[in-house]
């Protein structure tokens, strides 16, 4: 099922693909992954403002999962995950060009309870308590899945210990504060960027830095990208001062 999935999803990026450059209008696709949908969305929106003649059309999904689109449908366009581990595998798997790659931004991993923290959770060791429902980002399909079992490990968590308070794995970040909101879940490990999207709905404790793992957030060009020029154009523009306004703009930390 899963790989049906997948096919259904290359078949409909290679359509959008086709159907933009039937309009004389050179088109970029860009996989982002989904916690990173609200500042995307505005760096394309002024990108195609200044740039009339390019289109970006955005495939927003979990960072692992547009791995393996781009890997199994040896797609072009850009690459904007949510941690660097996945774009340096594209780079591994010889489907993005290494000397593209570029940092946009940072997230910063938080912990987000229920609102006015029912649960009195302020540590990432009271994730170890019995009493406790646990939310995480599926490790195979989200980037802040990855990320929070490498904090656990650093951390000396072992996940065998909280996996049974494990309610809820989600395919992307977004989903956490979801589950947070419909109080399905009492704490989950996510963006802080995502987190400050779902304030009303829950706390935010942050992360001692040095029990923290930032993650990097990278744009990189994919070799079977038709229009090379193109892409490059919006990456220049993802890393320009009025990229970084932007996404400072949207919370985003970009120093």
């Amino acid at each position: 099922m899963k790989s049906i999935i997948s096919i259904v999803s290359i078949i409909s990026i290679v359509s959008i693909i086709s159907a933009c450059s039937r309009n004389n209008q050179t088109t970029v696709i860009l996989h982002a992954g989904a916690g990173l949908r609200d500042a995307a969305d505005e760096l394309i929106k002024v990108f195609e403002k200044e740039n009339p003649n390019i289109k970006i059309n955005a495939n927003y999904a979990g960072s692992g999962r547009l791995l393996g689109q781009i890997i199994t449908g040896n797609l072009g366009g850009l690459f904007m995950p949510g941690d660097a581990f996945y774009v340096d595998q594209a780079i591994k798997k010889d489907v993005a060009i290494k000397n593209t790659k570029n940092k946009v931004a940072y997230f910063v991993p938080v912990i987000f309870t229920q609102k006015d923290n029912p649960k009195n959770i302020r540590l990432l060791k009271d994730f170890e308590r019995k009493n406790i429902r646990i939310g995480l980002g599926d490790e195979r399909a989200a980037a802040i899945g990855k990320r929070t079992l490498k904090i656990f490990e650093k951390n000396k968590i072992p996940y065998d210990k909280i996996k049974k308070q494990v309610m809820v794995k989600t395919a992307t970040v977004n989903e956490l504060g979801i589950a947070i909101a419909a109080k399905t879940v009492d704490v989950v490990i996510l963006w802080d960027v995502i987190a400050r999207q779902f304030a009303k709905s829950g706390d935010i404790i942050p992360i001692p830095l040095s029990e923290n793992i930032i993650s990097e957030i990278p744009i990189v060009l994919l070799k079977s990208t038709a229009d090379k020029s193109a892409a490059q154009k919006f990456i220049n523009f993802c890393i320009s001062e009025k990229g970084k306004e932007i996404l400072k703009e949207k919370g985003y930390n970009v120093n």
